[in-house]
């Protein structure tokens, strides 16, 4: 009995000598604070990383509101509380900003039309300050300059192809051209034609080997005609379709409720004034030639839905009213057209237009000729696409609007 008793006790210190579960417990308690530190770490060093992109963004908005405030001829107080008010939208003090006018580093020192944005930001620490005794301070800068943009043709279309230049159209400009677009294709050139102007500015992307110079990207930018006030539009003066075939033909201003036709090789001539189609379409067919100097055309919505251009014509020579509601527009479409309506300019002879070209949720199809010309083109569209042979400006005149924009530069 004592002897099993004994065995017993020494096969139970045997098996306590063998039973190393006990021993993680000691090196684990010692890891521990260090796996959860280095955990810890872990977040903070993703802290001062979205610090830094945070930082970045809000000096990239600092930069460009204020260097748009200086070429506006801001006062000192405007162009800082602009840039401020911007960093301050991405949770930035005051304290942390600092607004340089001109820059005091980089290839910009002493730029009279730049501003320098630097923000100093200490990003928060949960674990490393407390371990390691580390301060973390991070810093973003950014350089934004302001310029005139010299854009005459505008495309608004934010998702899909803004400019469209095929077949063998050729393009020249003595302007720039800006495609609002964040599509891949925003500008997109095929087959045989050609652009050429002074600039092509792009949101998105574009595709094409005759694109000069050669596109560059660009912030988007509103509609820079957005604040021009729609015609006052009256009662029908005429309330059937007016239709003129062959001879020559004059027209006087007016609300047109159904459409002006006009077919047969006839000449038309309209006398200056503004001209409303309420409804049905400014239609020209075959070999007809228009003419008026001092002269708007208006399409909104009437009889039939919204108003449309598709002019097909020899010859169309055009100057738009200087004074009034439509001063310096010959097209203007109203903002609530459909934006699957297509609006067509087709000259097979000559085309003249000295005016602007408004039309700001549809599409225009532009054909012109080798002669054709914008003495100061300002043409504004949701998509442009130019088709046939086409060739407009080139005449050096300066677009009518001078747009301002400021782009980021450093």
């Amino acid at each position: 009995m004592l002897t099993c008793l004994a065995k017993k006790k020494k096969n139970g210190k045997a098996r306590l000598a063998r039973d190393d579960r006990g021993t993680i417990i000691a090196p684990l308690a010692v890891l521990m604070p260090i796996l959860l530190g280095m955990a810890g770490l872990g977040i903070d060093i993703g802290n001062w990383y979205n610090g830094k992109r945070q930082a970045q963004a809000a000096a990239d908005a600092a930069a460009r509101a204020g260097a748009l405030e200086l070429v506006r001829n801001g006062s000192e107080s405007v162009i800082l509380l602009a840039a401020r008010e911007d960093a301050a939208a991405y949770g930035f003090a005051t304290a942390d900003i600092d607004i340089n006018m001109p820059p005091l580093a980089g290839p910009y020192v002493g730029d009279g039309f730049a501003v320098e944005a630097v923000i100093h930001h200490r990003p928060k620490s949960y674990f490393a300050q407390a371990l390691l005794d580390l301060d973390v301070t991070v810093e973003a800068r950014a350089v934004a300059r302001a310029m005139e943009l010299d854009t005459c043709v505008w495309a608004l279309e934010e998702v899909d192809t803004g400019i469209t230049i095929n077949g063998t159209a050729d393009v020249v400009l003595d302007c720039g051209i800006f495609a609002n677009s964040t599509s891949a294709l925003a500008v997109d050139q095929v087959g045989s034609s050609c652009v050429t102007a002074s600039s092509i500015r792009v949101v998105g992307g574009w595709a094409g080997g005759c694109l000069d110079p050669s596109p560059v990207k660009s912030y988007p930018y509103p509609d820079p005609l957005a604040d021009l006030n729609e015609p006052t539009v009256g009662s029908c003066d005429h309330n059937a379709k007016v239709k003129v075939n062959g001879g020559t033909v004059t027209l006087e201003p007016g609300v047109y409720c159904k459409g002006i036709d006009v077919a047969g090789g006839a000449h038309v001539i309209f006398n200056p004034g503004i001209y409303v189609f309420k409804g049905g379409s400014f239609k020209v067919a075959g070999s007809s030639s228009l003419e008026g100097d001092g002269v708007g055309f208006y399409l909104t919505d009437g009889v039939g839905g919204h108003a449309e251009l598709d002019i097909t014509a020899t010859t169309i020579d055009f100057s738009a009213p200087t004074s009034g509601d439509m001063e310096g527009l010959l097209f203007f479409q109203d903002r609530d057209a459909p934006t699957g309506t297509v609006n067509k300019i087709t000259g097979n002879a000559s085309v003249e237009l000295d005016g602007k070209l408004y039309f700001p949720t549809t599409k225009l199809d532009f054909a012109g000729t080798s002669s054709s010309v914008i003495p100061a083109p300002f043409v504004v569209a949701r998509e442009i696409r130019f088709v046939g042979t086409t060739s407009l400006g080139g005449n050096g005149a300066a677009p009518p609007i001078m747009m301002v924009q400021a782009e980021l530069v450093e």
